[in-house]
């Protein structure tokens, strides 16, 4: 048009519009198939927290590279993988410490965790109670 000396402001708009809006869809459209891959990347954690979680089997599980997996899911959960699988276990084992007469130990390993001193260890560090106190408060 420029080279014509035919510019032809309202089509340029147009145009400019145009790749606005697509460029907006292509957007959505990847949160959306992130949303989607954290959804299932979550559903993997919940069905197996009770076993070895590694960082390149979960990225493998959603066919993201493993420092793609964790910047996405970083910013949908604000957790890293470990954080997030990490909270989960306790979180379980909260639930155990308060509804069950469940040894330490057992919880320890129904939650995931590879010894019962990790456990403890993690479990104060994330509530300032060992899980002794925990299951002695009354809720």
């Amino acid at each position: 048009m420029a080279e014509k000396a035919n510019i032809n402001e309202h089509l340029i708009s147009m145009n400019i519009h145009k790749i606005m809006y697509e460029l907006n869809e292509v957007t959505h459209e990847t949160t959306d198939i992130q949303e989607r891959v954290i959804k299932h990347a979550i559903s993997y954690i919940e069905n197996h927290f009770t076993k070895e979680i590694n960082l390149k089997e979960l990225a493998q599980y959603v066919h993201l590279t493993p420092f793609h997996f964790s910047r996405v899911f970083k910013k949908h959960t604000g957790f890293s993988p470990y954080e997030y699988i990490i909270n989960f276990r306790i979180n379980y084992a909260k639930k155990l410490l308060q509804n069950t007469n469940t040894s330490i130990k057992e919880i320890s390993i129904e939650s995931g965790f590879n010894s019962d001193t990790h456990f403890m260890t993690t479990f104060k560090k994330h509530t300032n109670l060992t899980p002794k106190q925990f299951r002695e408060i009354q809720f």
